[in-house]
């Protein structure tokens, strides 16, 4: 098996029907199908809900990755940051069927968990793009290590130690390393490339 495969292929199933079920899952099994994997990106973008958000952000650190991967720039994911930004404080509502199965555990700490996880998922795709952005972008390249700072300076898992923290620290450190002047001047060109996710 060459190297990046997985190693337990053969306990991968090839049915799809088990992922459509929602349209989150149909989003995922259809990516970069029927229309451009931008559009896709786009259209979760659209659609406020917690299982499409984590669908947005999954798929968009795969296709700034592949974008990087392919000799792109950083940049490939500088819009969906964006995006991220503006609600990175907001604490996701979770509808009854975000919540696939039952643990131990009460419902509000499930609640609290999932609601932590999709924050956290906001944070890595910061830490992605500041990570990609490397030395051509020093200023963005000090978000690198944003998830892991919020994971070290809140502690075990909790919604409201998190957002607390991106409220006080976070934001701030965004807005400093890329300014909505700088944004603006970045998305000049890939507008004018079409690149707009």
């Amino acid at each position: 098996m060459a190297t990046g495969e997985i190693a337990n292929a053969a306990f991968i199933s090839e049915d799809q029907r088990i992922l459509r079920t929602d349209t989150a899952g149909e989003a995922v099994v259809d990516y970069g199908v029927d229309d451009t994997k931008i559009s896709t990106l786009s259209a979760l973008k659209r659609c406020p809900s917690m299982r499409l958000e984590f669908a947005l952000l999954n798929l968009g650190r795969s296709y700034t990755h592949r974008c990087i991967q392919r000799g792109g720039t950083w940049t490939s994911g500088l819009n969906i940051l964006w995006w991220i930004k503006r609600r990175l404080a907001e604490v996701p509502q979770i509808a009854a069927s975000d919540i696939r199965y039952s643990t131990t555990s009460s419902s509000h700490r499930q609640q609290d968990i999932a609601q932590w996880s999709l924050i956290m998922a906001r944070l890595l795709f910061i830490s992605d793009v500041g990570y990609n952005a490397g030395e051509s972008d020093p200023a963005v390249n000090t978000l690198k290590d944003i998830a892991e700072e919020a994971a070290a300076e809140t502690g075990k898992i909790s919604t409201q130690k998190l957002v607390r923290w991106i409220k006080q620290v976070g934001l701030r450190k965004v807005d400093a390393s890329l300014p909505t002047e700088r944004y603006r001047q970045l998305m000049v060109p890939l507008l004018d490339r079409n690149e707009d996710p």
